[in-house]
């Protein structure tokens, strides 16, 4: 999924969700804790916690997220836009 410089997402999911950033520079928030990745980096959200990430270069950010829950919702800090999937 590509985030251009400075975009910002926030959300929690109900499973545990693995994330790998694949390129670009960024910026992952969990808990209060800050980490910045390394390309090919990954890092496993607990379910139901709060995180988020940026990209903080200049080029595209690329992240892979397995979601394993058949629910997704996420709130976009900049605009507060809550945006929310489910599986049929």
């Amino acid at each position: 999924m590509p985030f251009r410089c400075g975009a910002t997402r926030w959300g929690i999911s109900y499973a545990p969700l693995p994330w790998q950033r694949t390129a670009g520079d960024v910026e992952f928030w969990l808990d209060g804790a800050s980490l910045l990745m390394a390309t090919g980096q990954s890092l496993i959200v607990p379910a139901l916690k709060k995180h988020g990430f940026a990209n903080v270069g200049t080029a595209e950010l690329h992240m892979h997220a397995v979601l394993a829950s058949p629910q997704f919702e996420a709130t976009l800090e900049s605009t507060g836009q809550t945006i929310r999937r489910w599986a049929d």
